[in-house]
């Protein structure tokens, strides 16, 4: 009778067991898809943000003057944008880069090779931005696209200038966002350049 009540205990305890185990290998076999798909998903979404190419784009500037991407062959292209809030940031940016980049490359006769590009996001302006930027062209300010459809803008963050950097071959190579831009800020990206031409 005990060895009875002993093996039906036995029992009990192995179907309990394999039970448990079977729970427990379903556990780990969705956990490991879950890390699966989620370790796919971020691989993808890395890549194709630092794999991105230069938008295609035929833009206006506040003055009229058409910008066509198709005209960047063979250049480093220094890509800036802000939000229509922001425009005074991506000028005030812009500039910094644009003159310390000049003085930089004079040392090493490379201004050729790289083109700096601003413009601003005017998806959801009101009138009154798109009246300022009108009354403020004939103004001898640095030429700012206007990007009214969203073409370059879709990476735009309020209180932020958004510069990205695209190799010779148009490949995005470096890519921030910054509230403030220095010296130093303006000597890290000589080095992006200085890299592309080794």
């Amino acid at each position: 009778m005990k060895i009875k009540k002993l093996g039906d205990i036995l029992k009990r305890t192995l179907n309990i067991l394999k039970t448990k185990l079977k729970i427990d290998f379903l556990i780990r076999s969705e956990t490991f898809s879950f890390r699966m798909i989620f370790f796919s998903t971020f691989l993808l979404l890395t890549f194709s943000v630092f794999s991105s190419d230069l938008p295609r784009f035929q833009l206006k500037d506040q003055k009229g003057k058409v910008l066509n991407s198709k005209t960047l062959k063979n250049k480093i292209v220094f890509l800036l944008g802000c939000s229509y809030v922001d425009i005074v940031l991506c000028r005030k940016h812009g500039r910094k880069i644009y003159w310390r980049m000049q003085n930089l490359m004079m040392i090493d006769e490379s201004e050729d090779s790289v083109e700096f590009v601003a413009f601003v996001d005017l998806r959801n302006a009101p009138n009154a931005v798109r009246i300022y930027i009108d009354e403020n062209k004939s103004k001898n300010y640095e030429s700012i696209l206007l990007d009214s459809e969203g073409i370059l803008s879709s990476g735009i963050r309020p209180n932020f200038s958004w510069l990205r950097i695209f190799s010779r071959d148009k490949k995005q190579i470096f890519e921030s966002y910054y509230k403030e831009v220095n010296d130093q800020t303006v000597d890290s990206l000589y080095e992006v350049v200085r890299k592309q031409k080794k």
